[in-house]
């Protein structure tokens, strides 16, 4: 399928074999977009890159694309240039699939960082453990927020913002009490 960037305007095609994905990531510029078909009209031609211009004429060959780099012409369906071997497509980097089936929506088995936050803040409620696996929680919370920031795809999102919330909450009531055990003892 071939579709183009709607941020930078690059064309590309998804890999064969390939169901659509919810999301895709163009290689040029790194923005992340759900994909839509889009093609030439049947007597239209588009031009990638270098080329003798765009919207020249097919004839009965079919339609053509040029060369980023040489500006050779080629069949549209080419993905390497007949004359330098210069990529003419590139591939869309497809993020998610249409459909997860699996859990990965409840339990964020893509964002371990996130998983760990999640269960250390729950167990950072017992008592005198709490102090570092709260702070623990915090950290692996931080770092699955931005796992899930660069590959939205692994979610985790809410598991993480638990860690980091409840970790923090409990590590400073963990600190207070430990502040206000060495206040008394030394009142006294």
């Amino acid at each position: 399928m071939r579709i183009r960037c709607p941020n930078c305007g690059r064309d590309g095609v998804l890999p064969a074999g390939v169901a659509t994905p919810a999301l895709v990531r163009c290689p040029q510029c790194d923005h992340k977009f759900q994909p839509t078909a889009t093609g030439p009209a049947d007597d239209e031609v588009t031009t990638v890159g270098p080329g003798p211009g765009p919207g020249s004429r097919s004839g009965a060959a079919g339609a053509f694309v040029f060369c980023r780099r040489c500006g050779t012409r080629n069949p549209e369906n080419n993905f390497q240039c007949t004359n330098c071997g210069t990529h003419l497509h590139d591939e869309m980097v497809p993020i998610a699939p249409a459909s997860d089936p699996s859990m990965g929506g409840m339990i964020p088995y893509r964002n371990s960082n996130a998983l760990v936050a999640y269960y250390m803040g729950i167990f950072s409620l017992i008592p005198c453990v709490g102090l570092v696996l709260g702070v623990l929680a915090v950290i692996f919370g931080i770092l699955g927020l931005k796992h899930a920031g660069r590959h939205p795809e692994a979610k985790g999102q809410a598991h993480a913002w638990v860690g980091v919330v409840l970790g923090g909450l409990v590590a400073l009531a963990h600190v207070a009490v430990i502040v206000m055990t060495v206040v008394a003892a030394s009142v006294r």
